[in-house]
Order: C-alpha cells, then sequence, then structure tokens
C-alpha cells in the first residue's frame, strides 16, 4: 500500500503479476497496469459493476483509482498507531458483522417468513400502556427502569384481576397525554409499527387478552388486544416475496430482534448486570459539564474522575475507565452524542454486548480472520487516501476535493480494460 517510488511500484505490480494477484481479466488499468483484482470487486461487487454502462464503470474506476493513488502518494507520512487503532476498529466490525449474519441466517427459516405472512394478513385493534424510565427512548421519567417494571407488573395484576378496568389504569398510569386523551388506542395497526417481540406478543394473544409487561427500547408495554381485521387485497405471492427480500436487511425489527436476543442470552450466560443508578449519576454529570445543543461523544469523558460501578460481567467491574477504553476498539460508539440517558446507556450495553460477541467468535473460531485481508486493505487504502486529502487541505485552505482528484489524476491514465 505504501509505494513510495514509480519503480517500486512497476516492480512490484510485475511481481503480482506473476503471482496471479493482477491478470489480464482486471477490469481497470492505471497506466497500464492492472489493478488487483480482488481489491476492485471488494470495492463493488463484480455483478453489480458488470450491469453498469460503460461511461458508470469508468467513473466507478476513477473513484478506485483516485484511492489507490492518494495513498500511494501519501507514503509514510501518517500516524501507524492511529492506522493501527483504525484498523482494529474495522476488524472488531466485520467480526460482530459476520456474527450476526451467520446468525440471521440461521434464523431467517421458512417458517419465519410464514410466521411474518400469517401475521401481515390481519390487522389488531390495540391499545397500550407504556410504563417509561429514566433510561427509555423517546418519552422518560425519572424512575429506574426496576421501578418502571414493579409499577407495570402491578397495572396488569389489578386489570387482570378486575379491580379496574384498562381504560382506568390508562387514566392512572400512562405518562403520555395524546396516548391518555386517546384512551390508549393505536386503533387497527398492521404486524410493523411496534417493536417486533411486542408486536408477537400482540399477535399471539386473543380478543379481549392482556399481555405484557414486555420490554423495549421505549419501556414496558402492557397492551390490550381488541378485534381482528382482514387486511383488504392482500395479495400472498407479492407479500411473501418482499417478507423474503426484506427480512435479513432489518425488515419487520427482525435484525435488530435477533440482535436484542443474542444480547440477552450473553448477558445471562456471563450474569452481566447494569448499575442503572450509577449510570444516571454519570448522566447527571453530564448534563452539567454539556451546553444547550452541545455535541457530547463518550470519548469527552476521557480523564472524567467517576469511581462508581457502572456494570459486572460476573465477577469483574466494569467502571468509566473500562468502558473508555473498549470504546476505542469500536470507533462508532466512542463518537457517539451522549445527549441522553438512553444514549449513554445504550453506549455501555453496546460496549459490554460486542466485548462478549468478540471474545465467544474468536474463542470458538466462530470466524476466519483472514476472510477479511481484501476488506482490511480496502479499509487501509481509504484511510491513507482520506490523510493524503487532508493534508492537502491543511496545506492550503482553498482547495477543494475535486481540484485534488483532478491534480492527483492528471498524470496517469485510468482505462478499462476491454480485452477481459
Amino acid at each position: 500500500m505504501n509505494i513510495q517510488k514509480s519503480t517500486l511500484a512497476l516492480l512490484v505490480v510485475s511481481l503480482l503479476v506473476s503471482c496471479g494477484l493482477f491478470n489480464s481479466d482486471s477490469p481497470v488499468l492505471i497506466d497500464g497496469q492492472p489493478v488487483n483484482n480482488q481489491l476492485f470487486f471488494t470495492f463493488i461487487d463484480s455483478s453489480e459493476y458488470y450491469q453498469l454502462s460503460p461511461d458508470k464503470q469508468y467513473r466507478i474506476a476513477r473513484r478506485f483509482a483516485t484511492l489507490q493513488l492518494a495513498a500511494d502518494k501519501l507514503g509514510d507520512k501518517y500516524d501507524a498507531n492511529a492506522l493501527e487503532g483504525f484498523l482494529e476498529n474495522k476488524t472488531n466490525d466485520l467480526i460482530i458483522k459476520s456474527v450476526m449474519d451467520a446468525h440471521i441466517r440461521e434464523q431467517a427459516t421458512d417458517s419465519v417468513k410464514r410466521d411474518i405472512l400469517l401475521k401481515r394478513k390481519v390487522k389488531k385493534k390495540v391499545k397500550e400502556i407504556l410504563f417509561t424510565h429514566y433510561f427509555s427512548s423517546g418519552y422518560r421519567s425519572d424512575r429506574m427502569p426496576e421501578q418502571a417494571l414493579v409499577r407495570a407488573e402491578k397495572a396488569r395484576h389489578r386489570v387482570s384481576s378486575q379491580e379496574i378496568r384498562f381504560g382506568d389504569a390508562v387514566t392512572i398510569y400512562t405518562e403520555i397525554p395524546s396516548m391518555e386523551i386517546k384512551g390508549g388506542s393505536y386503533g387497527f395497526i398492521p404486524y410493523q409499527d411496534l417493536p417486533k417481540n411486542v408486536l408477537d406478543a400482540a399477535w399471539a394473544t386473543g380478543v379481549g387478552g392482556l399481555t405484557g409487561p414486555i420490554k423495549s427500547q421505549y419501556g414496558y408495554h402492557l397492551l390490550w388486544i381488541g378485534e381482528e381485521m382482514p387486511v383488504a387485497d392482500f395479495d400472498t405471492t407479492a407479500e411473501y416475496a418482499e417478507i423474503n427480500a426484506k427480512l435479513t436487511r432489518g425488515g419487520y425489527g427482525f435484525v435488530d430482534d435477533e440482535m436484542r436476543k443474542l444480547a440477552d442470552r450473553l448477558f445471562r450466560e456471563h450474569d452481566v448486570e447494569l448499575r442503572y443508578q450509577n449510570l444516571a449519576d454519570l448522566f447527571e454529570m453530564i448534563e452539567a459539564d454539556r451546553q444547550s445543543k452541545e455535541k457530547y461523544p463518550l470519548q469527552k469523558l476521557e480523564g472524567v474522575v467517576f469511581e462508581k460501578e457502572l456494570a459486572r460481567i460476573g465477577s469483574q467491574s466494569v467502571d468509566l475507565k473500562w468502558v473508555l477504553e473498549r470504546s476505542y476498539l469500536h470507533g462508532a460508539i466512542a463518537r457517539m452524542s451522549v445527549h441522553t440517558p438512553y444514549i449513554l446507556y445504550r453506549a455501555v450495553n453496546d460496549i459490554i454486548t460486542r466485548s462478549l460477541v468478540i471474545d465467544r467468535a474468536l474463542e470458538q473460531k466462530q470466524v476466519d480472520l483472514s476472510s477479511f485481508e481484501d476488506e482490511l486493505e480496502l479499509h487501509e487504502m481509504q484511510f491513507l487516501a482520506d490523510k493524503f486529502f487532508k493534508t492537502k487541505k491543511e496545506n492550503d485552505k482553498t482547495i477543494t476535493d475535486d481540484v485534488i482528484v483532478n491534480r492527483l489524476l492528471l498524470n496517469h491514465t485510468i482505462k478499462l480494460n476491454t480485452k477481459q
């Protein structure tokens, strides 16, 4: 990747050609030399590329050449530690993606698809009381999650024992004004408008039935199920095709639900317990320090003195230092703007979950790290190219990306290989 001189570049290319990594079948030529097939078709899927018009193929080739030439131009003028940390982040992302893809493929069976199809055929009339807490997404209250669950269970007992009707419970317990006005009613809803585990509970409950409390990111749901109504003009064939296409890409809340179940299982196996009150105390520190609309990434907590335990993993104590150290291995989490208690909870929860997933995947050899080589090489090339562009802009405040690209490509020829 860090080729310094054109003569060395030609030597390396000739060696790679002899080894078969570059060959005459490469789709793109840079200065007459074929590019690395594997790397190029990691940049863009081969079937997608060959469906494009020649003009669009050339634009793809030009973008790839820009990355490669910019990375080569940078030479060794970069922070090796930063690159190492960047690639470690990307490796962790690839491990997580590999594990989840395998898990989703295993779970997305034909029976699951048929189950969703059956549920999509009807709408259900649903009334809800949502019991929020300090770490709820959206509406929230000052109580801790355990207190919200106790309150939800008490409400369920009062309704199921016929001490009060569900409508009375809405008036007593709901904290969302719009839902109180509507008596807690969503009206008729399709199988798609709530978290999947909440919907599954609703669709498993008969007319006039009560179900819950059901945990989601929004709090604890207590549901009353009214009548069912068939979906008009339901096209079974078209609907099944859509389910099949969308399921593993997150449709119908399937991926989120499977990730939640996987995390729950890992938390039980490793006896993970979050310290909600201590998390709340930490967020109050953040809120006191944060300006009204200021972004507050998790990384900004570096140097903050907070000695309370945030969680336990079995006998292991998880404190702020532990969380921050591991957040740097998951860059997207470290950069999260911690502007609500829910975001802080999610960051800590996700860091613990990802750590457990990665540890188990490596221990049980669930992933082949060598299979990530092409993707990591592409990420490295992107990292170096970004650094090249950044350096150019730092040296000339008036320069634009387009100007940098045009100058970079000025003395190079990019062609599509028409002989392949």
